[in-house]
């Protein structure tokens, strides 16, 4: 809900942000902030970034890649051997496309760097993921930098599980992290913003179960503001 102060997400983080300004020094706040704008402001650093990071706690894991789970036998198996005839296919009784399309990737380079291209591709959705919630185009819905990177470090941060690392059949989850954070942000200024804000979703509507939980959201999205919902309609691009 709206009143004159803002949504309880600003108040509550204007509130942390508040606190946390008397609990840390001086010299190390003012770093941080400079980290937090910075990453705000520049995502291509945001995600070579969280990238970096990621790579670092799957060490053992890219020194030693192996598929996980679905990714061997369902994903870059069937895009190894029958290419892009599978992108379609159904699995578990909903469609894969965003992994399928990883995987025929995956799989146009020699197999013997498979495994390793797999989970390469896997943590950059992640590490997209994390740069998405830390952009300026969530200021509006949480307006300070510093909890937006805070929010971002603990989706590559999580403990450790082969489950939310460096593998396909779970980067569907970090794709709905991203479907969700365009649907609540400020609508990108740009075309080629729009076009990815689009394509995400198109991907992720066939890919996993999220199709009706990504309708419900921006069902209410429509209600509250039309415009910020088809923002390409609302300015007539």
């Amino acid at each position: 809900s709206q009143n004159s102060k803002g949504s309880w997400i600003e108040q509550d983080a204007q509130k942390l942000e508040s606190w946390l300004r008397q609990c840390i020094p001086g010299s190390v706040r003012a770093k941080v902030i400079a980290i937090a704008e910075l990453m705000a402001s520049r995502p291509l650093i945001a995600f070579i970034t969280f990238y970096v990071l990621i790579c670092t706690r799957s060490i053992e894991w890219l020194r030693n890649a192996q598929f996980y789970i679905e990714d061997g036998t369902e994903f870059y198996g069937k895009a190894f051997d029958f290419g892009s005839s599978t992108v379609f296919e159904v699995y578990q009784s909903y469609l894969h496309l965003f992994t399928r399309l990883l995987a025929l990737i995956a799989a146009s380079v020699h197999i013997h760097y498979g495994p390793a291209l797999v989970e390469l591709l896997a943590i950059a959705v992640q590490a997209a993921a994390a740069a998405f919630v830390v952009s300026s185009r969530l200021r509006n819905q949480t307006p300070s930098d510093c909890l937006r990177l805070a929010f971002a470090l603990a989706i590559v941060a999580a403990p450790y599980s082969n489950e939310l690392f460096a593998n396909l059949a779970h980067s569907q989850w970090y794709l709905a992290i991203i479907s969700v954070s365009i649907l609540c942000s400020t609508p990108s200024p740009t075309v080629p913003g729009r076009i990815f804000d689009a394509a995400v979703f198109g991907l992720n509507c066939l890919t996993g179960p999220f199709a009706p939980v990504l309708a419900l959201i921006g069902w209410s999205k429509w209600r509250a503001d039309r415009s910020k919902v088809l923002p390409w309609i609302a300015t007539g691009c």
